[in-house]
């Protein structure tokens, strides 16, 4: 697998955007400015001879494979139809993964249509950091080390009167209020990242609540004794949580696919 960050894109071009071609070339010499590794999906509407050999090649094919071929992309789905005529007499290649390291992409495939259009699945060659968490929220503020007399004080100094009164209109006093407000508490109040757990999920019940509770228990215990024996009870718990977690996301997301192409959308919401 491969270490390193990878960009992805999605893309839904509208049969009547006479400028998609302009505003997809310099959209992908952006992210590849700034990416290393980009991944493009979604419906193109653009046909080519080459990629489906039943499809006509269009102008938006044209276009588009002039592009790939200028930047040095892929386009990675062949001669698999994505979508197919109510009558089911023709079909087209209009669901395209399109990437500039081609080897990243593996096990091409497709599910049976969900209305006119199927889906399709690949595998992506690549890892997450070690370093980094999935489970890492953004920053909060830390009240309970603020330094709240301080805080007071420096509020009372802060012009805020004096930025509302000078600005031009409603959004420009907000922004102006808003960052002197901020910047004093950023100042004052130290932030902290917090884990979290996705107990508000679909997947996420009361077997797993205990499993967490049972590991941060044992977690604890390993961490006053820190012996060896604790740390592999501890590590033993651990794994038998995110085991079973992913167990029922898959579970979950795999009734969600077969709902779907059932056509009982409301399982959904």
């Amino acid at each position: 697998l491969t270490p390193f960050t990878c960009s992805a894109a999605i893309v839904l071009r509208v049969r009547t955007t006479t400028f998609f071609a302009t505003a997809l070339r310099h959209s992908v010499c952006a992210i590849t400015e700034t990416a290393a590794t980009v991944v493009i999906v979604g419906d193109f509407n653009a046909r080519h001879g080459d990629w489906y050999n039943q499809d006509p090649t269009t102008a938006a094919g044209r276009s588009l494979s002039d592009l790939l071929d200028d930047v040095g992309y892929t386009q990675l789905v062949r001669q698999r139809p994505t979508r197919f005529s109510a009558c089911g007499k023709s079909s087209s290649l209009l669901h395209l993964a399109i990437s500039n390291h081609s080897h990243l992409i593996e096990s091409i495939s497709t599910l049976p249509p969900v209305s006119d259009h199927c889906t399709v699945v690949f595998d992506l060659a690549v890892r997450r950091p070690q370093h980094q968490s999935p489970l890492l929220q953004p920053l909060s503020y830390d009240y309970s080390r603020a330094d709240w007399s301080s805080l007071i004080e420096f509020l009372w100094d802060l012009p805020l009167l004096e930025s509302v009164q000078n600005a031009e209109n409603i959004d420009e006093a907000w922004t102006s209020w808003r960052s002197l407000v901020e910047g004093s508490l950023e100042r004052f109040i130290p932030m902290k990242s917090r884990r979290s757990f996705p107990i508000n999920k679909s997947w996420y019940h009361a077997g797993h609540h205990r499993l967490r509770r049972t590991r941060d228990r044992l977690f604890a215990a390993a961490k006053r004794s820190n012996s060896p024996a604790s740390w592999v009870i501890y590590r033993a718990a651990r794994n038998c949580f995110t085991a079973s977690l992913r167990s029922s996301k898959c579970a979950f997301y795999a009734r969600m696919s077969t709902a779907l192409l059932e056509g009982r959308g409301t399982y959904l919401w």
